[in-house]
Order: C-alpha cells, then structure tokens, then sequence
C-alpha cells in the first residue's frame, strides 16, 4: 500500500493529473496482469549516470563520517534495491512525452490524479512511496539547505533517489518507489486499474481503427473508460 513519507512530496498546485506514456505491449500488459512494473534505478543510470548520486557538497558532508569507499557501497547499495515508476504531472497533455514515450501513432498516455494514484495501491502487501522529483544544481546545491550536518548520516536513503540535475526539470516527474533486493531487474505491484486509469489518451495520428480496437479492449478489462484522441489531432477552425 502507499506510505506516507516526509521526503516525498506532491507536485505543485493545481498540478495534480499524472500522466503515464507507454507503447502498446506495455499498456496490454498492464491491463491484462492488473500489475505496475517498477524497474530498477540501474536501468535509469543508462540514461542518467547522476541517478542515485549526491550533489558535491553533500558527499563532502558524508565524508566527514565515513570513507570514500564506505560511502560509495552505501550508494550502490541503495542503487541496487531501489525500483521506480515514473510519471509526467501536467494538467494537460505533452508533445515532448509523446515524442519521446509513445511516437506518433504508436501508443497511448493513461492518466489519473495524485490522489487516485496513492489509492490504487491499497490492495497490495508492498510498500509504496510516492511524490515529486526535486530539481537541483548539482555543483552549487544540497539536498536540503537547512538540515544539520550532524543528520546527513541519519537522512534516509530515498532522499538521492528523488532528485535529479535541473537539466531534467522540464520532464515533470513524479515518481513512485519501492524498496526489494530480491528482484534486481524489476517487479510488478497490483494495482487498482479503476484508480490508476481513469482516462486513456490515444497518441496522435494514430489510425481509427486501432482506436477502434483500443476501445474493444477497454469495455472487456476496464468498462467505462473511453479511448481518446489525443489534442495533437485537432485541426484548426480557420
């Protein structure tokens, strides 16, 4: 179920819709199994190699209580249990998620609310934290300007995993972890599909007729959501 914890936070107001763009297997699957795949934090490091990292001035403060090498298994530790799901919150759809998460014509953006979203985790034995990414400098910035140096060995383990360089600010995310070493790969948490999907946008140029077939696959496994077209087909009035 979804854990409350200080150091997740929910995205800024009135920025309370997530969004999730996926390609067509991975919303199939997600509909068949009723589950939500976490993937692990080494994964994203392919991406980004900051993942899981600290900013220079807090590794200096660590440094003060432990070795370089005690440090670095610490943080390869944690990069090893760590799984995440990750989100888009917006109040209205992205260009830049389609193009880069579901390609014209080739996937779909499931969509619900912050809310809805800690919910449909009720059900499942796994613990499940959520909330934004925070957005730093890196180079000039800590995690927390005005905690104790005295604290930082203290400071929990999640804290690295939910910010990134604000060369990434424009992606929004808002991400959902759980904590397994027993799965390096990844893992599949139930989920209430009534709460997580409660709307399910349809890339643009996609054609009618697997629109068509989208909705057939809605009234089988999730009846009363409909599939939309996506606002990049609108055409203009003038």
């Amino acid at each position: 179920m979804h854990k409350d914890h200080p150091v997740f936070l929910d995205p800024p107001k009135p920025s309370d819709l997530l969004w999730r763009y996926m390609d067509w297997p991975r919303f199939l699957i997600l509909l068949k199994t009723k589950r939500l795949y976490f993937g692990s934090v080494k994964v994203l490091q392919s991406v980004d190699l900051f993942e899981g990292s600290l900013p220079t001035a807090d590794k200096q403060i660590y440094l003060s209580h432990m070795s370089e090498q005690t440090l670095k298994n610490g943080v390869e530790a944690f990069r090893r249990r760590i799984l995440v799901s990750c989100w888009h919150y917006n109040d209205s759809e992205s260009l830049a998620m389609w193009k880069i998460y579901a390609p014209m014509g080739n996937g779909i953006a499931i969509q619900t609310s912050v809310p809805d979203f800690k919910k449909a985790f009720d059900a499942t034995s796994v613990n499940v934290y959520a909330g934004r990414v925070i957005y730093i400098d890196y180079e000039t910035e800590r995690f927390y300007e005005n905690v104790p140096e005295i604290a930082y060995p203290l400071l929990n383990g999640f804290v690295a995993f939910i910010h990134k360089r604000k060369i990434y600010d424009w992606e929004q995310e808002y991400r959902a972890l759980v904590q397994d070493m027993s799965v390096p790969d990844g893992i599949s948490v139930d989920v209430d599909l009534k709460l997580l999907i409660k709307r399910v946008v349809v890339a643009p140029k996609t054609p009618a007729w697997i629109i068509g077939a989208v909705q057939l696959l809605l009234d089988e496994l999730l009846p009363g959501v409909r599939a939309e077209r996506s606002l990049g087909d609108l055409e203009p009035t003038n």
